[in-house]
């Protein structure tokens, strides 16, 4: 039987969840680089569930529960930022203090999460209530979502590739990633065939993020500077050459008669 989509949407939001607090303990308790991935994942897939099923969720908790997921992921964003960083450098002056870094910023996520505690007793209490339910039906919804998220996804990369800007190459990830979500979350038995532009706009945000950081560092040692320099300097070229792939890859999905409509795979 096809559930209402706010009660199989409320199920799926209660599973990432519970998932999320799994990873609290651990992430309380020692410096798993993973447990703070995974402590990310659920959320992310719980805010992209938010919003691509807001207006179906319009009389639910849900605009409540996606402003504090929001705050929730946002204290863990600098400690998984320096984690992709520290797996991507090669110099070792470099890869020891951004470690350094990395414990005082573990510290600070720690102290966040505890902060938070009560935050997300209250999360867990609100996804936990009975729901009002509507005659829409979860596969009518998600049919729905996926053409609008295609269509959305064929006006950001042409915005991407028109103007270059950042912000629309990563409104174009997030759009990819909110149909493999729900693709995977909703759509029994199947995932989406989506690795390839996962993988590259994932990179080039990877990219992005670490010559944010870069910039926003304080005064080194000018031992420290020099190598710094040399890493932006690559960081930057290795940014315009992404660019110039997503290009070529956008302009030749545009081709194509389903253009950016992610393709299912039965995973029975």
């Amino acid at each position: 039987m096809d559930d209402s989509v706010v009660t199989a949407v409320q199920q799926r939001l209660v599973n990432q969840y519970q998932r999320m607090l799994s990873q609290v303990e651990t992430i309380a308790s020692n410096n798993d680089v993973e447990a703070v991935h995974r402590y990310r994942v659920s959320l992310r897939k719980s805010r992209c569930l938010l919003a691509i099923f807001a207006d179906e969720l319009a009389n639910t908790p849900a605009a409540t529960l996606a402003a504090s997921f929001k705050q929730q992921a946002h204290v863990s964003n600098a400690v998984r930022d320096i984690d992709v960083f520290i797996a991507a450098v090669d110099i070792p002056m470099i890869i020891d203090y951004l470690l350094q870094q990395r414990l005082l910023l573990q510290q600070q996520l720690r102290q966040r999460l505890g902060d938070l505690q009560r935050e997300r007793q209250l999360c867990l209490s609100c996804l936990l209530l009975p729901w009002p339910t509507t005659a829409v039906t979860l596969s009518a919804a998600v049919a729905t979502q996926l053409q609008q998220l295609q269509q959305r996804s064929i006006a950001a990369s042409k915005l991407a590739v028109s103007t270059g800007k950042d912000k629309h190459w990563h409104k174009l990830r997030l759009l990819i990633k909110a149909q493999r979500y729900l693709i995977e979350l909703c759509l029994d038995n199947h995932h989406s065939d989506a690795s390839l532009w996962q993988q590259r706009l994932g990179e080039f945000n990877d990219n992005c993020n670490q010559l944010q950081f870069l910039t926003d560092l304080p005064l080194q040692p000018k031992r420290l500077q020099r190598q710094l320099r040399k890493l932006t300097k690559r960081l930057k070229q290795q940014k315009k050459q992404q660019k110039r792939e997503l290009t070529v890859l956008v302009e030749q999905e545009l081709t194509k008669k389903d253009a950016f409509g992610l393709k299912l795979k039965n995973s029975s």
